[in-house]
């Protein structure tokens, strides 16, 4: 216990010099998809949405518990995980795991976190970070849960190899924690937006070790896309090239297409393509978004560059410095695929035939900050006694999205988590149903049978009074009614211990159960651990992100 101080002093020096206090550094945003506007915050180093995401879309469901008071104008849409992946707009992004462990490093967690979470409408909270979190609950399997209790927000990371689970932060009156996994991406959560920054790779480079190629890199809606077709050639590869191969890239047949993405990236499926286009938006408005600024009218406001390297077939070329074609993984029919193509004045998912030659863009199988493991501390034990320890976050599989939602593991629908408050509920209602209702039962018993006992004394007193000869005969009771009376008020008598021995033992019973509460409290706290006082962001929110 003599090093513990030591440890706390040395763990507060650490986080202060790692990370700002947050603070209330407000603003707005408005989504040109569907000129909503949100309230936004700046919590550290990181600009988040204070509001809950509105976006809908044909290709998005959006639930709310309307039942229960819930509105989209108020408490936002419910997404499933695959959805939550597309409904960020532009420079915005899913958080990440890590992202929502600084998060609550910057606000802590438990009790005092979540209510510098929680909007002032959300039962108590004191909303000192601003973010204003509502309790919109969650919806699965057809019924939604704890609408008015608590809140739930997807990040973009998996928790498991099948792609069936992935965090989320959860946060009821009393505690918060980024290290849920939730057990089904096909339930629905609110999602909230963060921005993108140069240290989430908005903007970046990946060198293709197989050629020594350096493409420019963009983060659209927490993916990373190459910004640059691809360059790759190789014997086994069918293309043709461009007029500018080292600007405008090669173009590859489909069956080509399958193999050009170096390791640790993939050829994006019609989904992805599906999604980006809900990121960037449809349309010119879209269009200017994909196009590189060197194109006519082009904002390239997304980061991803188009240029308009236009096709070939085995008849020639067409369309150079007028359209982009790019090729999906997505298979439509025995002869075609789909593929993405950008005008000057629209974008669209659309088919080709796969001999067409066309642009290659990788898209990369996983976000770092999802891949990264626990780092290495001095002590294993960062879990809470009598918890399992968080999984370590495996590597995205390359399956396409579609194919992970529709394959999820069906599982039971989530219930209120109790949690240590069984313990603190069942005190409470111990202590009043038996406690109160025994002193209660037992004082009216006891009241009742002192009343018997002075009706016997005053018809025992009757007796004297005939024998004295002041009072007449006929009101003397008889020996049964004296003994009736004497009964029901020994009857009494008992039933009034019996009730004090009941409330003592629910007094009893409600005072261990709320010992064994504030033990389970004591216990659900994370330990600090041995470690030097320089760390970095990653060590810091495993060492205070215990699960629940």
């Amino acid at each position: 216990m003599k090093g513990r101080p030591l440890k706390i002093a040395l763990f507060s020096l650490a986080l202060f010099f790692t990370f700002p206090a947050f603070g209330q550094e407000q603003g707005s945003f408005t989504d040109d998809r569907d000129g909503t506007t949100y309230k936004t915050v700046k919590i550290g180093r990181e600009t988040w949405m204070a509001e809950n995401m509105k976006y809908i879309a044909d290709e998005i469901s959006c639930k709310t518990d309307s039942k229960h008071g819930s509105s989209v104008k108020n408490y936002g849409c419910l997404y499933s995980w695959a959805d939550a992946q597309k409904v960020c707009p532009i420079g915005w992004h899913l958080p990440s795991r890590v992202e929502l462990g600084r998060l609550l490093i910057q606000v802590g967690e438990g009790a005092e976190g979540s209510a510098a979470l929680r909007d002032s409408a959300f039962k108590e909270g004191q909303n000192g970070s601003g973010f204003s979190a509502l309790p919109a609950g969650t919806y699965s399997q057809g019924s939604y849960f704890e609408f008015g209790q608590s809140a739930y927000f997807w990040s973009a990371t998996e928790c498991d190899a099948e792609g069936a689970n992935a965090y989320a932060m959860f946060l009821n009156y009393d505690k918060v924690s980024a290290q849920h996994c939730h057990n089904q991406i096909t339930d629905a959560l609110s999602v909230r937006c963060v921005k993108d920054t140069a240290g989430s790779n908005k903007q970046s480079t990946f060198n293709d070790p197989r050629d020594g190629n350096t493409y420019r890199t963009a983060q659209i809606g927490g993916r990373i896309w190459l910004a640059e077709n691809m360059k790759y050639i190789s014997d086994d590869i069918d293309y043709k090239a461009t007029n500018k191969p080292n600007e405008y890239g090669i173009l590859y047949n489909w069956s080509a297409a399958q193999k050009v993405c170096p390791a640790g990236w993939h050829l994006p499926s019609k989904v992805d393509f599906d999604r980006l286009l809900i990121q960037v938006g449809k349309g010119e408005k879209g269009s200017d978004n994909l196009r590189h600024k060197r194109w006519e009218k082009g904002k390239d406001l997304s980061g991803f560059s188009a240029l308009p390297a236009g096709s070939c077939d085995k008849d020639g070329c067409a369309f150079f410095d007028t359209e982009a074609y790019f090729w999906s993984a997505s298979e439509r029919g025995k002869n075609q695929a789909y593929g993405l193509y950008v005008n000057i004045s629209n974008v669209t998912v659309n088919s080709g035939k796969m001999e067409s030659y066309l642009a290659v863009r990788c898209i990369k199988d996983a976000l770092e900050a999802e891949r990264a493991e626990p780092p290495a501390v001095a002590k294993t034990d960062i879990a809470a006694p009598n918890q399992e320890k968080a999984a370590p976050i495996p590597p995205k599989g390359k399956k396409a999205a579609e194919e992970k939602e529709g394959k999820a593991k069906t599982k039971s629908a989530p219930k209120p988590q109790t949690g240590n408050k069984r313990y603190l509920i069942g005190a409470v209602a111990t202590g009043v149903a038996g406690g109160g209702g025994g002193i209660i039962s037992g004082a009216v018993l006891m009241a009742l049978a002192a009343g018997k006992a002075r009706t016997n004394q005053r018809m025992s007193g009757n007796i004297d009074s005939v024998r004295k000869g002041t009072l007449e005969l006929k009101d003397v009771p008889s020996q049964l009614e004296l003994a009736d009376v004497a009964q029901k008020g020994r009857a009494m008598e008992i039933g009034s211990y019996v009730s004090f021995g009941i409330a003592g033992a629910a007094v009893i019973t409600a005072a261990v159960l709320g010992a064994k509460y504030h033990k389970s409290k004591k216990n659900n706290k994370n330990k600090f651990v041995t470690f030097a006082p320089t760390i970095d962001e990653q060590t810091a929110m495993f060492l205070i992100g215990g699960q629940w």
